[in-house]
C-alpha cells in the first residue's frame, strides 16, 4: 500500500491507499459541429456506457459525447461487470465543460482524483453479481461521494474544503475505460449528448 499526493485538500476520513497511477490530464478542446450538444429523450432508456476516450469524441473533450446531469443533486445508475482488474470510470466536468476529475472503481479500490483512494469496502464486494452485470449508482449529493448497490450505500466519502468545493461544480460526465457491455439508465432529468449513440459507433469505435 502507499499514499497519494492530494491535488485538492480536505478529506474527513482516513483511508488505506492502494497502488494505482492517477492521471491528471489537460484536455484540448475541439471545435464542435453546429448540431446541438445535447438531445432530450424519454426517461428510463438504457444506453451503452460509450467510451469517450476516442478521436471522434475529442478524447472526452467533446460535450456532445457526454451526459448532462447534475450529480450533486441526483445519481447516475450503471450496470457493468465488476472485477479486480477492470476499472469502471466516469470523467467529471463542470458547467463550462472543463474536467474536474475522475471517479474510478473496481473490486480492489475506489478512487476520486486528488481527493480519495481506498480499498473497496467489503459491502460492495459482497453485493456484486458473480454472473453478468451488477447495477450500481454514483452521486455527489450533499458534499459526499456515494456508491450504492442493491438500494443501499456501500461507500460514503464526505468531502470537505477544496475537495467539496471543486466537486460541487460537476454538471456533466462521460464514460471512460468502459466498453459497450456496460449500460446506464437515463433517469429523469438526464440529457444525452447528441452524438452519444446507442450502438456506440461514434463514442466507442475501438470496441
Amino acid at each position: 500500500s502507499s499514499g497519494i499526493n492530494a491535488e485538492y485538500g480536505g478529506i474527513k476520513s482516513s483511508f488505506d491507499f492502494v497502488d494505482y497511477d492517477f492521471e491528471f490530464l489537460t484536455l484540448n478542446f475541439i471545435n464542435i459541429s453546429s448540431q446541438p450538444f445535447f438531445r432530450a429523450k424519454k426517461d428510463n432508456d438504457q444506453y451503452p456506457a460509450c467510451n469517450c476516450w476516442t478521436p471522434e469524441c475529442g478524447y472526452c473533450s467533446n460535450p456532445a459525447c457526454n451526459i448532462q446531469q447534475d450529480l450533486t443533486s441526483s445519481m447516475v445508475t450503471v450496470s457493468s461487470k465488476l472485477s479486480r482488474k477492470t476499472l469502471n470510470s466516469l470523467v467529471l466536468f463542470d458547467e463550462a465543460g472543463n474536467e474536474v476529475g475522475k471517479f474510478r472503481w473496481n473490486l480492489r479500490g475506489v478512487f476520486l482524483t486528488g481527493c480519495g483512494a481506498c480499498r473497496t469496502p467489503a459491502a460492495a464486494r459482497r453485493s456484486r453479481s458473480r454472473r453478468g452485470n451488477t447495477t450500481w449508482g454514483f452521486s455527489l449529493q450533499n458534499g459526499a461521494v456515494q456508491l450504492t448497490m442493491g438500494g443501499r450505500v456501500v461507500y460514503d466519502l464526505i468531502l470537505d474544503g477544496e475537495c467539496k468545493s471543486i466537486y460541487s461544480k460537476v454538471r456533466s460526465f462521460g464514460f471512460y475505460e468502459n466498453d459497450c457491455g456496460a449500460k446506464f439508465i437515463q433517469n429523469p432529468g438526464v440529457v444525452i449528448g447528441s452524438t452519444f449513440l446507442e450502438d456506440c459507433t461514434v463514442c466507442s469505435k475501438q470496441d
